[in-house]
């Protein structure tokens, strides 16, 4: 595995929803899972569930077949299966026998004087009691991990005798106690933060989660769902997109699915929906709101989560055009356009603003 595709791997499930997408497909093994069953299990809105499983699947880590008219995802284990080999062989440091041994293991493997005869006779007048058990060959692990090999003992000519009781050493007294007012007290923990604390700025934390942009229409069956899907291909991963509301059809429209298709991008997870799903303490925070309308006829908006700012862009709705197929083709293709001309230079300038803060905080 060659950096680039380690890095991916990485950084692909550095995510928490595609790490646990991954997951729960590894536990379902080869039968795998469709998007319907994936959503209903880890509880992940459709359209965030689509831009999840392109990304694990451009990254190599699903597979994805046709099953009938629904797409079935399993997972790949040969990439992780690499980043593990990789990490054993070049980061946990577990193949010693491919590394040349230390200087203290050669030391120690080579062999030892023998004592001399009278020191051997003197030895054996010791016998060894119950408590005096034989030192253990050192192993492996001491061999590399001692700082130096220990010097062979000296011999001695001298018998070793055993005390008897009257010549019993008196254990040594106990070394005096410091008084209570000489006694260390522990120091205060330090309030000073650290360098990572410093480091962790509101401009740091932005990166910890992609820029999460709503975009709103009334029906949310055409213009909301391109720019959604728009957002999500164009923004790589910096960007998360999503669309509502405020009367949902329950339904998209078929050119906009055409459209969307004939211009490369996956429809599969794309559905209307109310943007009461947004609303709530556990609804997801956004950072900007888009309005697919003029400001004059925008609705009441609701309160969503998160210090969002608002904008509009007053964009005709092509589901309007219903004079003819080729009409309706080309109304939604102008709309798409419309769409990628404005999306393509905001998601451009925001990621140079994310980049200059971020460096301002890390410098």
């Amino acid at each position: 595995m060659d950096n680039e595709e380690l890095i991916r791997t990485l950084s692909v499930l550095g995510q928490e929803t595609r790490l646990g997408i991954y997951r729960l497909l590894c536990e379902f093994g080869q039968e795998g899972a469709c998007p319907s069953d994936i959503a209903e299990k880890l509880g992940v809105a459709a359209a965030t569930l689509s831009f999840h499983l392109k990304t694990l699947t451009q990254a190599g880590l699903l597979d994805a077949e046709a099953d009938g008219r629904f797409i079935r995802y399993r997972a790949n284990h040969e990439p992780t299966r690499a980043l593990v080999r990789f990490a054993a062989k070049h980061l946990c440091g577990l193949e010693p026998s491919a590394r040349p041994a230390p200087p203290m293991a050669k030391a120690a493997a080579a062999p030892q004087p023998k004592p001399s005869a009278p020191a051997t006779e003197a030895l054996k007048t010791e016998e060894p009691g119950p408590d005096r058990a034989s030192d253990p060959a050192p192993t492996q692990q001491q061999l590399l991990f001692d700082s130096a090999p220990q010097p062979a003992p000296t011999p001695t000519t001298e018998p070793i005798s055993r005390p008897n009781k009257a010549t019993e050493i008196a254990p040594a007294p106990a070394p005096p106690q410091n008084p209570p007012s000489a006694q260390v007290k522990p120091k205060p923990p330090s309030t000073t933060p650290t360098s990572s604390e410093q480091r962790a700025t509101p401009a740091t934390r932005i990166r910890l989660r992609p820029v999460r942009i709503l975009f709103l229409s009334p029906g949310n069956a055409a213009r909301g769902l391109i720019a959604e899907t728009l957002t999500n291909d164009l923004g790589e991963g910096r960007f998360q997109a999503l669309s509502a509301g405020s009367q949902p059809l329950g339904r998209v429209n078929r050119y906009a699915l055409k459209q969307l298709e004939l211009a490369g991008h996956a429809t599969d997870g794309l559905s209307s929906k109310s943007w009461e799903e947004f609303v709530g303490e556990r609804a997801p925070e956004f950072d900007l709101v888009i309005g697919l309308w003029s400001a004059d006829a925008a609705p009441s908006y609701p309160q969503f989560r998160g210090r969002c700012q608002r904008t509009f862009w007053p964009i005709d709705d092509p589901a309007t055009v219903t004079a003819s197929v080729h009409d309706a083709e080309r109304a939604f293709a102008r709309c798409y356009q419309t769409l990628r001309d404005r999306i393509g230079p905001l998601l451009k300038r925001l990621g140079e603003q994310l980049d200059r803060a971020t460096s301002a905080a890390l410098a």
